[in-house]
């Protein structure tokens, strides 16, 4: 055997070979590694995509939990200031009721105080009117008494 023919003939095998490889071998496997390098690139695509979701929706949340904070206080001012006004309401009607309470209580012992010294009055004015003219009458009548006996 020659060493030309036997490498000629290995060259040959080797060329068909290839050939084959590239028109039955390599485009089924080209065409898997496109497919895997494809959904690859999808994948860090929609991961790339997620953690872009995710950074706006944390800014999202963090500014909407800003905005609850900032209403939240809001709705405590108006309660405190409410209440402020309530309480405000109430110690003036307090201060009115006992204002009236005791401007009631003043009339009513300016009332008693001065039924009392009308009672006095009378008091004294009848004592005097049935004392009076009871000594009056016996200082009179006792000498009289005596005189006739």
């Amino acid at each position: 055997m020659n060493l030309n023919a036997t490498l000629l003939g290995e060259l040959i095998a080797f060329v068909v070979f290839v050939i084959f490889c590239m028109k039955y071998v390599w485009p089924p496997i080209i065409g898997a590694i496109e497919a895997r390098q494809a959904t690859i690139a999808d994948g860090l695509a929609a991961s790339d995509r997620a953690a872009k979701d995710l950074e706006l929706a944390q800014e999202k949340a963090t500014a909407q939990l800003k905005k609850a904070k900032l209403e939240a206080a809001s709705i405590v001012d108006a309660a405190k200031k409410h209440e402020a006004k309530i309480v405000e309401e109430a110690a003036g009607k307090a201060q009115a009721e006992k204002e009236r309470i005791l401007a009631s209580g003043h009339a009513e012992i300016e009332t008693e105080r001065n039924r009392a010294k009308r009672r006095n009055f009378v008091n004294k004015w009848l004592f005097l009117l049935l004392l009076v003219p009871r000594k009056f009458l016996s200082v009179q009548l006792m000498p009289l008494h005596i005189a006739t006996f």
